[in-house]
């Protein structure tokens, strides 16, 4: 090694205290068996720096202080205390990356981590599935394939005679007897749902001051059905009816 020396000027922890270094000056603390790097902020002013022990590389490093930073509040903290995140501190680019049709939420049952739950875009719903959404325009194709299930749609008078409405899809009303009326379709429909309603006509479905205000669809098929209109205990009473065929 070269035979030139070195020497910085020294003192304990406590002459560091009161002594006023100039600026980029370097002493070394007898105490603490480390430099202080002085500012020129006056007596005690400087940074010291850090032993590698007190790195932990090498082991037995403690941390002293911890400051909040950008995205805390809280701190600084040098023997106990509290940071938390502060309000908009998590950005999206700080979040996990999230796959693609997917959103942050939780299927699994009971508390737990966030997990990805899919979104689906599916016109058929085929698979049914009870963990992950669905898309508006795959909600909105769904329902309007179900909606375009509709057959007809009309309304027919005591004596069986068609009014208007459509009839896109009743061939005939058949009366059958006082508020039995049978209703052919004029093409088959698969798996039918048929709908009927007593049309708002006091004239016909009132007598008194009693309402009309029962009806009974029977023997759906693909073909037709029977609907039996009435009062009370569905004894048999003429009035109108609109009808609906999904």
């Amino acid at each position: 090694m070269s035979n030139i020396q070195v020497q910085f000027r020294r003192g304990t922890t406590s002459q560091h205290s009161s002594f006023a270094g100039a600026v980029g000056e370097v002493t070394v603390d007898t105490d603490l068996d480390t430099l202080m790097v002085h500012t020129g902020g006056g007596a005690g002013t400087g940074v010291r720096l850090a032993k590698h022990s007190e790195l932990g590389a090498g082991g037995g490093g403690t941390v002293t202080s911890v400051d909040s930073g950008t995205g805390l509040t809280g701190g600084p903290i040098t023997t106990s205390g509290t940071l938390s995140i502060a309000d908009n501190g998590v950005t999206f680019a700080k979040m996990q990356d999230i796959n693609t049709a997917k959103v942050i939420g939780r299927t699994t049952a009971g508390s737990g981590d966030p997990e990805e739950v899919s979104i689906l875009d599916e016109d058929t719903m085929t698979s049914n599935s009870a963990t992950a959404l669905a898309t508006q325009q795959s909600i909105k194709a769904y329902v309007d394939s179900q909606l375009s299930g509709v057959q007809a749609k009309c309304s027919f008078e005591s004596n069986g005679t068609l009014n208007s409405g459509g009839n896109v899809n009743v061939a005939t009303v058949v009366r059958n007897n006082t508020g039995t009326y049978t209703v052919t379709f004029t093409s088959a429909v698969t798996n039918p749902i048929v709908q009927a309603t007593i049309a708002d006509d006091t004239t016909i479905h009132s007598t008194g001051n009693i309402r009309e205000s029962k009806i009974v669809v029977s023997n759906v098929s693909t073909t037709g059905c029977i609907i039996k209109t009435g009062r009370g205990s569905y004894s048999e009473v003429d009035c109108p009816v609109h009808l609906i065929v999904f």
